[in-house]
């Protein structure tokens, strides 16, 4: 659940995008990627299907500021275990059995749309679609004023249950 800063690309082309383990000299990803002017993107590397295979996703971000007193936030499903979920946005002391989900039915390798939350403390919860039994409880989390987020939705190292969250900020005031 590691991130980096944002990087410079060449806008308007296709940039190739070679991934590397430690230990080799032939990449273990190697794809080209169109790259739009005047976009933002997240790159995000996941093991696909619980294998050893490691593949990529460019996630389009949107980093201009909510109105004042908010904070933006998406959310990403990286987790190949549970093809599809869905995504409660709640206040700290909020029940899932009392809620409707933010997102229903967010694919493995997809996105929510961004939300704009009132700054402050909230807490993300994960079921499969259409359940209530809740996989992913994210704890107590603080969205501030400007701030544009992502919550990436993982499984364990190796795969499998119980799930976990990389919380990342994008950009903000």
């Amino acid at each position: 659940g590691g991130f980096t800063e944002y990087l410079s690309a060449p806008e308007g082309k296709e940039v190739r995008i070679r991934v590397y383990s430690e230990s080799e000299v032939i990449p273990i990803v190697d794809e080209q990627k169109e790259i739009l002017s005047g976009k933002d993107y997240s790159l995000f590397l996941f093991e696909e299907d619980g294998s050893d295979a490691v593949a990529i996703q460019l996630g389009t971000d949107t980093n201009t500021a909510p109105d004042e007193g908010q904070f933006r936030l998406r959310v990403g499903n990286f987790s190949p275990t549970n093809a599809t979920v869905d995504i409660y946005l709640l206040k700290p002391d909020g029940r899932v059995s009392d809620s409707s989900p933010a997102a229903a039915a967010v694919a493995f390798k997809a996105f929510t749309k961004y939300f704009d939350i009132d700054q402050g403390e909230f807490v993300v919860k994960v079921t499969a679609e259409g359940s209530k039994t809740v996989l992913l409880d994210t704890g107590v989390l603080t969205g501030e004023d400007g701030d544009v987020n992502t919550l990436v939705v993982l499984e364990k190292t190796g795969g499998g249950k119980p799930l976990s969250s990389s919380y990342i900020h994008d950009a903000g005031l």
